[in-house]
């Protein structure tokens, strides 16, 4: 399966939304379905960027992956995704508005993007920062 099937497939199934049958919990009462439908083509939709992260607070260490690895941006005209390894399982995040750069958000992660530099952060955590840079 190629990256960008892979990638396909993950943002379905990572935002809930694809054609299968719904597995509905009983603690759930309403399901929104929202179709979404794109092409993966030459114009760079998909941008898989490398990073490697540079400062490794203790408390960070753990959530992305260690040593060099692959971040993909996800641009949909309007919409634009993040897909990153968080925890060893696919994380997307959701652009949101900052004053500079790309800021994209998940649940209590933050991941800032600016000229190549990326500044990773749980929310839950404070002020501590993990720098990532990107790789070349």
């Amino acid at each position: 399966m190629g990256l960008f099937t892979r990638l396909g497939l993950i943002c379905a199934l990572g935002l809930g939304i694809f054609a299968g049958p719904v597995v509905q919990a009983t603690t759930i009462s309403n399901i929104l379905r929202v179709p979404l439908s794109f092409k993966f083509n030459e114009k760079g939709v998909v941008q898989s960027v490398r990073y490697k992260c540079v400062d490794q607070p203790a408390s960070l260490r753990s959530v992305l992956p260690k040593g060099v690895f692959s971040a993909a941006y996800i641009n949909l005209d309007d919409i634009s995704l993040l897909a990153v390894s968080i925890h060893n399982k696919t994380q997307i995040f959701s652009n949101v508005v900052s004053a500079s750069g790309a800021k994209y958000a998940a649940g209590s992660y933050e991941w800032w993007e600016d000229h190549g530099e990326v500044s990773f952060s749980d929310t839950e955590q404070g002020k501590v920062l993990l720098t990532c840079k990107e790789i070349r």
